[in-house]
C-alpha cells in the first residue's frame, strides 16, 4: 500500500517505520527541525526492552502535492495540533485525493 504519515513525532514516527518494515511505500510529511533530522538521519528508533536501534530511511516530505494519491492517510498527532493540519489544509486548499483499489 502507499501510505502518507502525517505527523513525524513519536507516535508517528513508529508508525511509519513499522509500516515500512511491513513494506508498505511510507511517506511521512513533516515539519521545521523534525522535517531535517528526518532527512538527515531517517526515522531512529531505539527499542529499550530489545536493546537495539533501527534506522528506517522512508520518503520524507513537508508539503501535500495535488497529484499525489494514496491508498491511505493517517494523521498521527496529540489532539492539540490538530488545528495545525486544519489551518494548512485550509490556507493551502488541498484535498487528500484517496484512491481505493477494486475488490
Amino acid at each position: 500500500m502507499k501510505i502518507l504519515v502525517y505527523g513525524a513525532w513519536l507516535m508517528g514516527s513508529y508508525l511509519a517505520s513499522e509500516l515500512y518494515n511491513a513494506k508498505h511505500q511510507v511517506t511521512v510529511l513533516a515539519s521545521g527541525n523534525r522535517l531535517n533530522f528526518l532527512k538527515d538521519n531517517g526515522i531512529v528508533i531505539n527499542h529499550i526492552i530489545q536493546k537495539k536501534k533501527t534506522v528506517s530511511k522512508i520518503s520524507i516530505t513537508n508539503e501535500y502535492k495535488k497529484n499525489d494519491v494514496y491508498d491511505a492517510v493517517i494523521v498521527a498527532m496529540r489532539r492539540n495540533h490538530i488545528h495545525s493540519i486544519l489551518l494548512k489544509s485550509y490556507i493551502n486548499r488541498f484535498t487528500l485525493e484517496v484512491s481505493a483499489s477494486p475488490r
